[in-house]
């Protein structure tokens, strides 16, 4: 029987480890429908936002985005205990900052929270003109953040959508030869209340789609035997390999049997139908980072 190592149990999955090499930013008046998803079949492509999202152009790639969430919490601390018996939390704000490198209306009406929607330029000089409010107020929109890893097939978009959003502050402005103009911004999630949420988190994409077993997103797996293909092959569940051996002439049956007798899995703890020669649905009824261990042959997991 094959004792499991610590890699074995650690499962690291290198390729899972995300980093925003490109994005953009869009915001949008309160009154535009905000998306449900970023992507769409059958490719798994990135979404064009709808009529009336503005970009706000070029960051700074030295500041990228900063996400800060806060949060805080109340403990109930009891005689004799030496740890709180209860804690409740009590605070959860997610504040962003970010620096654009672009002068244009999206801009300027986020850095000193004005609505330029009505200002038109001057018909024969083209000067645009405005004064800096001296009534503060709030003004709300909604953001969004969309980020790229990978390229190609291996694309993938992370976004994070803020329904209700408000600048809480601004970065001091400077003005040199050797720097460009910017302007730095931090704002707060608010909740909308028509929608339930101040923050909603996507993942996507074809490099995602590609990545949902190893994300451990995905329970109910197919496998599949290669047309032709005989000799035998074995499972892997968090790190635990079955000692059942399997091979083309198992059945759905036969590989939740295997599957059961792990102590990742359990009694009952998988689901597995398919005749003989497969392909098999199987299901991790508690979830799981379900594996194929090749041997003489090795079927496809999916």
């Amino acid at each position: 029987v094959h004792m499991p190592t610590l890699e074995d149990l650690s499962a690291l999955k290198n390729e899972n480890i995300r980093k925003a090499l490109r994005g953009f930013i869009a915001v949008a008046k309160m009154g535009v429908i905000p998306p449900t998803a970023i992507t769409t079949s059958p490719n798994s492509q990135l979404l064009p936002l709808s009529v009336g999202w503005n970009r706000l152009g070029n960051l700074s790639k030295q500041s990228g985005l900063s996400f800060q969430r806060q949060t805080d919490s109340s403990e109930v601390e009891s005689w004799g205990q030496a740890e709180p018996t209860r804690i409740d939390f009590t605070k959860d704000v997610t504040n962003v900052t970010y620096e654009c490198q672009e002068t244009k209306r999206a801009t300027l009406e986020q850095y000193y929270q004005v609505d330029l929607s009505a200002l038109v330029p001057d018909a024969s000089t083209g000067e645009v003109a405005f004064a800096q409010p001296t009534v503060l107020r709030k003004i709300y929109n909604r953001i969004i953040f969309v980020a790229a890893d990978g390229y190609g097939e291996d694309e993938i978009y992370i976004a994070k959508l803020l329904p209700k959003f408000s600048v809480s502050s601004v970065a001091d402005s400077s003005w040199s030869e050797n720097d460009p103009m910017v302007y730095g911004i931090t704002g707060t999630a608010m909740v909308d209340s028509a929608l339930g949420f101040s923050v909603k988190h996507f993942f996507g994409g074809p490099g995602w789609k590609k990545q949902l077993i190893s994300a451990g997103f995905k329970s109910t797996y197919t496998l599949t035997i290669p047309s032709g293909a005989t000799g035998n092959f074995g499972l892997k569940v968090n790190g635990v390999a079955t000692s059942t051996t399997l091979t083309e002439a198992s059945t759905g049956a036969n590989i939740e049997t295997a599957l059961n007798g792990l102590v990742t899995v359990g009694a009952s703890g998988s689901t597995g139908s398919g005749a003989a020669g497969g392909p098999y649905t199987i299901a991790l009824v508690n979830g799981g980072d379900l594996s194929v261990v090749p041997g003489t042959m090795t079927p496809v997991l999916s």
